[in-house]
C-alpha cells in the first residue's frame, strides 16, 4: 500500500483555494484529498472571520494526526475510525454523512465549532454567514439534501456509499471503496484465543498505571482497543478481561 508523507494538497475548489499539508496520504484513500483540503481550507477561511478562537485546521484532516497515547504522527487510526462508520447496518445522520463525502473527520462533529452544527435545517435566505453556509455551496451537500436515502435526518451506510458510487456523484474513488469494502476473513478460534491473550497481557501491564497515567478501567479498555487496532468495543475488552480473571 503506498502511503506518501507530509504531503502538499492544492486546492483550485472556488470555495477554498490554497494549499494543505497532509501526514499521510493513502492511495485509497476514499475521497480525492484536493476535495478535503478544498472544503477544509473554506472552513478555516470562516473560521477566521467568525470565531473568537483559534482554529486548526489539521483537525478537521483525518490524517493529521494529534499525538498522544499510542497514537503517533503518521498514524492511520482516525482514518480507519472514520472508514468503520461504513460499515454495514450503520445509522449515520446528516453532519456525519456530509463529513464522509468531503474526507473530513465525522468525530469533530461533538467538539466546537460543530457541536452546534445543524447543516439539514439550513435556511441561506435567513443567514450567510454561518458555518453551514460554508457547506451549502457543495455538490455534496445539494445531494445529500435531496436524496431519497436520507429518512428522518438519517441515512444508512449501505444507501450513502450507493449515493456516493453514482455515475452523476462519484463522490468516492473507486479504488479507495474497494479496498476498505473487502471483505474480511471470519476469525478463527485459534486467533480468537491469541488476541484474548494479548488483551489480558496488555491489561496486567497497563493496570498498575490506574488512577495515574489512566483515570478509569474505561480508559484503558480504549488504550488496549487502539494499540492491538482491534473492532470491538470496551464492553467486549472488559468480558474478555473479567473471564480470564474467573
Amino acid at each position: 500500500m503506498a502511503l506518501e508523507k507530509d504531503k502538499t494538497i492544492k486546492s483550485t475548489y472556488h470555495f477554498g483555494k490554497g494549499e494543505v499539508v497532509f501526514d499521510t496520504v493513502n492511495e485509497f484513500r476514499l475521497v480525492s484529498p484536493e476535495t478535503t483540503a478544498g472544503i477544509a481550507l473554506a472552513i478555516q477561511k470562516w473560521a477566521d472571520a467568525n470565531l473568537p478562537y483559534p482554529f486548526d485546521i489539521n483537525s478537521l484532516i483525518p490524517e493529521n494526526v494529534v499525538e498522544r497515547g499510542s497514537i503517533q504522527k503518521y498514524s492511520e487510526f482516525y482514518v480507519e475510525s472514520s472508514y468503520k462508520l461504513l460499515k454495514p447496518k450503520k445509522n449515520l445522520n446528516f453532519g456525519e454523512a456530509l463529513f464522509i463525502l468531503l474526507g473530513l473527520d465525522p468525530y469533530e462533529l461533538a467538539l466546537p465549532p460543530f457541536h452546534n452544527f445543524n447543516p439539514e435545517k439550513y435556511q441561506p435566505f435567513n443567514d450567510g454567514l454561518s458555518l453551514e453556509s460554508v457547506f451549502f455551496i457543495t455538490k455534496q451537500y445539494q445531494t445529500l439534501l435531496k436524496s431519497t436515502y436520507l429518512i428522518n435526518r438519517k441515512i444508512s451506510s449501505e444507501n450513502l456509499i450507493k449515493l456516493a458510487k453514482d455515475n452523476d456523484n462519484k463522490f468516492f474513488q473507486d479504488k479507495g471503496l474497494r479496498h476498505i469494502l473487502k471483505q474480511k476473513k471470519k476469525i478463527s478460534n485459534t486467533e480468537v484465543i491469541d488476541r484474548n491473550k494479548k488483551i489480558n497481557n496488555l491489561w496486567n501491564e497497563l493496570y498498575p498505571e490506574l488512577n495515574k497515567s489512566y483515570p478509569s478501567k474505561v480508559s484503558i479498555y480504549r488504550e488496549i482497543i487502539q494499540r492491538l487496532k482491534l473492532e470491538i468495543k470496551e464492553d467486549a475488552v472488559k468480558k474478555i478481561i473479567a473471564n480470564k480473571a474467573k
